[in-house]
């Protein structure tokens, strides 16, 4: 391998860890537009931003493990392909 296995294991970390922000961003967001387009929600009313609430939450929560599991995908991938064959 070239590098060793502390800094490959950062690297996983630091893109599962990237991909889950970005998820969780991602996903709160289309929470908050799903709320507001899709749903009779009145951003007046109490039940109305707990349930913007509630779907950027649950939305968000979804994006950031989808996230986390395609980034560490990609970082896997692109690792196995960096190394060397098996037989020389």
């Amino acid at each position: 391998m070239s590098q060793p296995v502390s800094q490959a294991r950062k690297s996983l970390w630091r893109a599962i860890l990237i991909g889950g922000a970005g998820g969780l961003v991602l996903g709160a967001i289309v929470g908050v537009l799903m709320a507001l387009i899709l749903g009779p929600v009145s951003l007046t009313g109490a039940m109305g931003s707990r349930a913007i609430l509630f779907l950027a939450f649950e939305a968000g929560f979804a994006g950031a493990i989808v996230g986390s599991l395609v980034a560490a995908m990609f970082e896997l991938r692109s690792r196995s392909q960096k190394r060397p064959p098996a037989g020389s």
